[in-house]
């Protein structure tokens, strides 16, 4: 059927999301030949979007994120076909960040959906970089993450990985104290603990390493435990929404709580 033209684009876009998220849905019970399809339908349908339309940003997102799955899809069987795959990812996410630069002639809503794409463009290329193992390429798009967005503690914390494959001990050490710090008490960031250790190991500071890791397994070692006997019940999914619905009531109303409780 023909759509009419201002609404073909996103049309196109929300097909090639159908697309994408079934693929996904394929890929996580093994059936990769029919993953496949879709994926390849998601790369189909985001050519269709024209460069001048609003959905071109969020078509190219798509696009990248297909080739990068392909590209994991191939793995060791195919090194040309998955560095293929990689160079196509990367180029559309260069091409997101290159279209969401500026703001001229969209609404408030288009804005705010072009600079969460930006962001999200930005640590998939520091991702996809940092598997690469070009560690100062991953660095240097995280580092393009801005302060305060969304991603802007991700970027922080998944930098640090890259300064410690670099030997930039101190840089590294210094985002994990911001992580830590209390203003970002809510946030979730364990293993940013195992990276500290591991820093404090690799400079010969073997009892600092050995402390952090102590702390760390009397902070998260109870929620493990109390997360294994929650699952241990197999109780049905409203069973469980009730157990983090009354966990997230104690939380909200001040009341009496455990460690576990709080994380």
């Amino acid at each position: 059927v023909e759509f009419p033209e201002r609404f073909r684009s996103e049309f196109h876009y929300l097909l090639a999301r159908y697309h994408f998220v079934r693929g996904k849905a394929l890929d996580d019970v093994g059936r990769h030949e029919d993953a496949d399809k879709s994926f390849n339908e998601v790369k189909r349908l985001t050519l269709l979007i024209p460069k001048t339309d609003v959905f071109y940003p969020r078509a190219k997102f798509l696009e990248g994120l297909a080739y990068f799955r392909f590209g994991n899809r191939a793995g060791s069987s195919s090194a040309r076909r998955t560095d293929l795959n990689t160079l196509g990812a990367i180029e559309a996410m260069k091409e997101v960040i290159r279209v969401t630069r500026s703001s001229a002639g969209l609404d408030a809503e288009q804005v705010a959906v072009n600079q969460k794409l930006r962001e999200l463009a930005f640590m998939q290329l520091g991702r996809t970089h940092y598997g690469m193992q070009q560690n100062r390429y991953a660095l240097f798009y995280f580092n393009k993450v801005e302060r305060g967005t969304s991603q802007w503690l991700e970027a922080m914390f998944e930098s640090s990985w890259a300064n410690y494959r670099v030997g930039q001990y101190e840089q590294a050490l210094g985002n994990l104290i911001t992580l830590s710090s209390p203003f970002f008490r809510e946030e979730y960031f364990p293993e940013a603990m195992i990276l500290k250790a591991v820093i404090y190991y690799e400079n010969c500071r073997y009892r600092e390493s050995s402390l952090i890791l102590q702390e760390f397994e009397r902070t998260y070692l109870p929620v493990h435990d109390q997360l294994e006997l929650i699952t241990k019940k197999q109780m049905d999914s409203t069973e469980y929404y009730g157990v983090l619905a009354e966990i997230q009531k104690k939380n909200q109303e001040g009341l009496e709580k455990s460690g576990t409780d709080v994380i």
